[in-house]
């Protein structure tokens, strides 16, 4: 069936073109691209032709209600389908998106509420806009039609697609000189891989030792889901099943997405594959923690991690099979002889992030351990259920072609933070700091099927930034930013789950997500140096592997200033909690109070609270008061709230309410929230709007520090 000549005009024009509806139900019937856009949009071509007026009038004046832009009763507003197509001139692929329009409105008519994007999807009374997007390659002879996600014509397999991921692999070895070349001096390979056999099948996979194995050999690793219920795993490797799998592990016995796994490893000529399930014995703890230890090596040295992203459990597999396939039909250009084949097939949304978040909300970007898996990967593919995504330093590429970071300059696409791989020329400490606490928030909104593992899921990222820095970890903080680290806040409230480490660090705090307000000296004032916090000492003991083991014991000092504050209601139009400053001679200054409890209890006015002071900053800020422009400094002094340490338990939840005095026995305590000050500075540099004259510049000095006058003292925080 060949195409009429609206669609002709359709793919040669990257323009609006307007179809009415009746006509182009009509053309169904002799062009297959009509046919093909009525069904992909969801045109009710039966309907139309019948004479009924989609959508329906009750339909619209829904929606149109909803749009707060209603019709008079008994109006009928007619609509027109309008196409738009947007033309890649480098793989010559067409993007056609579709909406309704009202009948008379012009090519360019504006967005607006009578405009429905195409499909609609009924809602409780209200259209759904679609970001759906109707692609059409037109190149025969170019590299992107070969791809089997346009060419094939049956059921996709490995077969039909191997050409694409060799297409990734091959540009990547040749073009991108940072990708798949980890240094491997540092790196270690883990105890046990699985040799996947023969492609023909006469020779089953086995778990075989890595030693021998030369740390240049090629393999690749597995990132899945485990499913909800680990226990109930299909295949895991055990005590009891180690040797058996050292002689033979079936294909007919590995759950799917294993399987898949071993074809395109054999597919693409490697010999090995590393899976967590098989590769590490379960039911010895020894082998867990020091298999869990080398993850870092693990999955930098691999040469492609296999994502099976839309996987909820080990059996969902690759998704190798359920790619539709492309919709072909032959046309003949208006301006040049001869004819064209084309192919047609659905595409995400150009140029948007939806691809990220889309990842983003996989079932397996919730998995915890996968943070680490995916981050340390050179290279991936990452497995949908429409088609396969490829990752690498350079950025992120799709099956169909929409999304080719490699080509393209669109950063906010990229899935993963390019400072992974150092390639954002990091060399300030801040910025380091601002990307560990980036990754913490990541990490920290994923689901741990076990929360124990909240610190050996992390322990691969750990090693890899300490590397990176040569700085120290200590307990997901770090010794050259120890104090500003210490600022970490919940993103939301928390739940009271028992202490699993000590009370200052993120990782003792189970199921929360983590978020950061990165402190620093902005200045120093005259004499602030006294107060400066200092890290004295720490030490950190496991009862085996670090990281992966359980944590023995924790002990750390701080040198700093801890002081007591009363808190009292606010003035007339002010909001907060309120402190009045300590100094006596500044007695007529209150600073603002910002605060938040660990366990999410509030403050009561009142209460006296106990701060460790941590660091300061200012902020700049201007506004008119009547003729005159006042510009404000206003300085944050950020503190810690600590409360006595209970030798019967280190709950969040315990009590901060203290004397009003600055005894500071006991001298351990631990951390129950954080906070800071707010309190103007500086009135000076204000100027009349009109006369540009300045005004009020009495040249006073600026309050002291809210802390300046607490004494220093040494404390063990736990």
């Amino acid at each position: 069936m060949a195409i009429c000549n609206d669609c002709v005009i359709l793919l040669e024009e990257s323009e609006w073109v307007h179809r009415e509806l009746l006509p182009l139900a009509r053309s169904t019937d002799r062009c297959q691209l009509c046919c093909h856009m009525c069904n992909f949009f969801e045109i009710p071509v039966d309907l139309i032709r019948k004479g009924a007026v989609w959508p329906s009038t009750e339909e619209m004046r829904l929606r149109d209600n909803a749009d707060r832009s209603p019709q008079p009763p008994g109006h009928v507003l007619e609509r027109r389908a309008v196409f738009k197509v947007m033309w890649d001139r480098e793989t010559d692929l067409r993007r056609i998106t579709a909406e309704l329009r009202p009948r008379g409105s012009p090519a360019r008519f504006p967005p607006g509420p009578r405009n429905a994007h195409l499909p609609l999807s009924w809602d409780t009374g209200n259209y759904l806009n679609s970001d759906s997007t109707l692609g059409v390659c037109m190149n025969l002879a170019g590299q992107l039609s070969k791809r089997g996600i346009w060419a094939h014509s049956g059921p996709a397999s490995i077969a039909s697609r191997l050409s694409t991921m060799l297409e990734f692999i091959n540009t990547c070895d040749s073009d991108h000189p940072n990708c798949g070349n980890s240094l491997k001096d540092h790196l270690i390979l883990p105890s046990r891989f699985i040799e996947v056999g023969s492609h023909e099948g006469n020779v089953e996979p086995r778990l075989v030792s890595s030693l021998g194995i030369s740390p240049s050999e090629r393999y690749t690793t597995l990132s899945h889901c485990w499913g909800a219920n680990p226990e109930s795993m299909p295949l895991q490797t055990t005590k009891s099943t180690e040797s058996a799998h050292k002689r033979s592990l079936p294909m007919a016995k590995l759950p799917k997405t294993f399987r898949d796994a071993v074809n395109v490893t054999r597919a693409l000529g490697i010999r090995y594959i590393w899976i967590d399930s098989l590769c590490i014995i379960q039911d010895d703890m020894g082998d867990w923690e020091q298999e869990a230890a080398k993850m870092a090596s693990i999955y930098e040295g691999t040469f492609l991690t296999l994502a099976a992203v839309d996987s909820c459990g080990s059996n969902g597999g690759l998704f190798l099979e359920t790619v539709m396939s492309p919709v072909h039909f032959e046309f003949k250009p208006r301006f040049s002889s001869g004819s064209k084949i084309a192919f047609a097939r659905s595409l995400l949304k150009p140029r948007s992030n939806g691809d990220r978040l889309y990842l983003k909300n996989s079932p397996l970007y919730q998995r915890g351990w996968v943070f680490q898996e995916i981050m340390l990967s050179p290279r991936s593919i990452h497995f949908r259920e429409h088609q396969m995504y490829w990752r690498c330093a350079v950025g992120l590429r799709s099956e169909d072609g929409t999304l080719d970071q490699s080509r393209e300059n669109h950063p906010h696409l990229n899935l993963f933070d390019q400072t992974i791989r150092g390639k954002d020329g990091l060399s300030k400490s801040l910025s380091l700091n601002e990307t560990w606490w980036g990754w913490v928030s990541d990490y920290s909104s994923r689901v741990l099927t076990k929360p124990e593992e909240r610190i050996p899921a992390m322990t691969g990222m750990i090693r890899y930034f300490q590397r990176l820095t040569g700085d120290k970890p200590i307990l997901g903080l770090w010794e050259e930013s120890f104090i500003s680290d210490l600022n970490w806040d919940f993103a939301e409230r928390r739940t009271n789950a028992p202490l699993m480490g000590p009370s200052w660090s993120w990782l003792s705090y189970s199921g929360q997500t983590i978020s950061s307000g990165r402190g620093y000296w902005y200045s120093r004032e005259h004499g602030s140096e006294k107060i400066e916090p200092r890290l004295e000492s720490f030490d950190i003991q496991w009862t085996g592997s670090p990281f992966t083991s359980r944590l023995h014991y924790s002990t750390l000092y701080i040198g700093g200033v801890v002081g007591s504050f009363k808190l009292t209601s606010p003035g007339w139009g002010e909001y907060g909690c309120q402190v009045v400053h300590p100094d006596p001679s500044w007695r007529c200054h209150s600073a603002e109070v910002h605060c938040t409890l660990d366990d999410g209890s509030e403050i009561a006015e009142g209460s006296s609270i106990t701060c460790l002071f941590l660091f300061y900053n200012t902020d700049h800020s201007e506004y008119e008061e009547g003729d005159f422009l006042r510009r404000l400094r206003t300085r944050s002094e950020h503190f810690l709230i600590v409360s006595p340490h209970r030798p019967s338990g280190c709950s969040a939840s315990e009590p901060i309410v203290t004397s009003d005095s600055n005894d500071m026995s006991p001298a351990a305590y631990q951390r129950v929230g954080v906070g800071y000050f707010d309190l103007e500075i500086e009135h000076k540099d204000n100027w009349c709007i009109y006369s540009k004259e300045p005004y009020n510049n009495t040249g006073r000095p600026n309050p002291p520090l809210m802390f300046d006058g607490c004494e220093r003292v040494t404390i063990e925080l736990v």
